[in-house]
C-alpha cells in the first residue's frame, strides 16, 4: 500500500514538473534571448525531460505492477454500438375509412382482409376527437 502511494505521488510530481517546466520556458522564452536567459532554457528542457522520463517510467509501473494491473487498462471492451436505427412499423392509411377504426390486413392465405376495430371492441370515436383531430388529417385516398 505505501509502494503504491509512493509511485501514486511520483506520477503526480512528474505531471506539475512536465507543467511547471513548460510554463517556465514560456514565461522565459522571447525572440532574443540573454546568454542568462538562454542557460536558464537549457535548465528547463533538462528538467522537462527529466520529469517527462519519470511520467512515463512511474506511469507504466503504475500500470503493470500497482493499481489494478494492466489487465484492466489493457482489456477489449466488446461492448455493442448500434450504428442503424432499427426499422420501424408504420401503418400508413391507405383508405379514408381508416380513421373511422376499418384496419385492413393481409392475411396469412394472402387475402385482403378487413376488421372495423370500433365495432369489434364496442368503442365509439371522440366526437372531441374526430373535430380536433382527425379533421386535420388529409384524405388517404389523396395521393
Amino acid at each position: 500500500m505505501a509502494m503504491s502511494a509512493l509511485f501514486s505521488f511520483l506520477h503526480f510530481a512528474a505531471v506539475f514538473g512536465v507543467v511547471g517546466t513548460l510554463v517556465a520556458e514560456w514565461v522565459i522564452l522571447n525572440p532574443t534571448p540573454t546568454y542568462r536567459e538562454a542557460t536558464r532554457l537549457q535548465q528547463c528542457d533538462r528538467w522537462y525531460g527529466i520529469s517527462a522520463t519519470v511520467l512515463l517510467i512511474v506511469g507504466f509501473l503504475r500500470v503493470f505492477y500497482f493499481e489494478k494491473g494492466s489487465a484492466f487498462y489493457f482489456a477489449n471492451y466488446e461492448g455493442m454500438r448500434q450504428t442503424q436505427q432499427p426499422s420501424q412499423n408504420l401503418v400508413i392509411p391507405a383508405n379514408a375509412d381508416f380513421y373511422s377504426g376499418v384496419f385492413r390486413y393481409v392475411g396469412t392465405d394472402g387475402v385482403l382482409r378487413s376488421a372495423n376495430l370500433m365495432s369489434l371492441t364496442g368503442l365509439t370515436i371522440d366526437p372531441k376527437l374526430r373535430s380536433e383531430f382527425l379533421s386535420l388529417l388529409p384524405d388517404p385516398g389523396c395521393r
